[in-house]
């Protein structure tokens, strides 16, 4: 767990995010740690969190949580956590074996049915809610991954509608999407995406490249954005970043070691 970060988001043992909805995003910068951050810190402040892979497998995610001090396998036994293999799903779906088409609003190009898919995760939000003492959390990686197998941003965001519904409201948890672009270029059905749910979230969190492009010292930019339902202003805080094996070092722009 990167402690820099939970002094950024303000975050501790009193207060780790309850009812809160965080949408990620990247673009020519890696965010995934943002993910893996979230994932290991939920689970140590003992959360429930039903994680739904899209981008990589679960030995991907455990191999990482284990760099960071956090035992996945150990949550998974305990049952305070639960690990969807999304990819499979997928997988599943466009070969026909499950999820498949119907006839309803919530189904893409594909042949995968985002409705049986919500099903899918509010079944698990509710043996969570019934299993543990503590609000349930449910994190995606990756959503943009559905736009790729066909499915439009319109459905995706009646999507994640229920979900925030179903998270923070009935739940009465936490929500935290990753919406990844291209590395090299911009993904432009992404990024719509991606302003479409700015209107919904409560955190955004948006990790670009530099603009003047590499620097081996100084790994990218990470832009946090409150938006508080009780007032009117927002609060923001930009920082750059410096990612290593097992940590992140923050630094305010331009003030990297290597450049001074």
């Amino acid at each position: 767990m990167f402690s820099d970060l939970n002094h950024l988001f303000a975050v501790s043992k009193e207060n780790h995010l309850q009812g809160e909805f965080v949408v990620i995003s990247n673009s020519k910068a890696d965010g995934s740690f943002l993910i893996h951050h979230f994932l290991s810190f939920f689970l140590k402040q003992n959360r429930p969190v039903c994680f739904v892979g899209l981008s990589q497998s679960y030995n991907h995610y455990s191999t990482v949580a284990q760099k960071l001090s956090c035992n996945l396998n150990a949550a998974k036994t305990s049952g305070q956590l639960v690990f969807i293999e999304g990819m499979k799903l997928l997988g599943d779906a466009v070969s026909g074996n499950s999820l498949i088409k119907g006839d309803n609003s919530f189904v893409c190009k594909a042949a995968f049915d985002l409705q049986q898919f919500f099903m899918h995760i509010k079944s698990t939000l509710e043996l969570l809610k019934m299993n543990q003492t503590q609000d349930p959390v449910l994190i995606i990686d990756n959503l943009s991954f559905l736009l790729y197998i066909g499915c439009s941003i319109p459905q995706l965001v009646m999507f994640v509608n229920y979900l925030l519904q179903k998270v923070t409201s009935q739940c009465t948890g936490s929500l935290v999407l990753a919406l990844y672009s291209d590395m090299i270029s911009v993904d432009e059905n992404s990024d719509l995406l991606w302003k479409n749910l700015s209107h919904l979230c409560s955190i955004t969190c948006q990790v670009t490249g530099l603009e003047s492009g590499y620097s081996k010292d100084v790994h990218g930019e990470l832009l946090i954005t409150w938006r508080s339902r009780d007032v009117k202003q927002t609060q923001i805080k930009k920082t750059q970043f410096k990612l290593s094996d097992k940590n992140v070092t923050f630094f305010a722009s331009g003030m990297s070691s290597a450049v001074l």
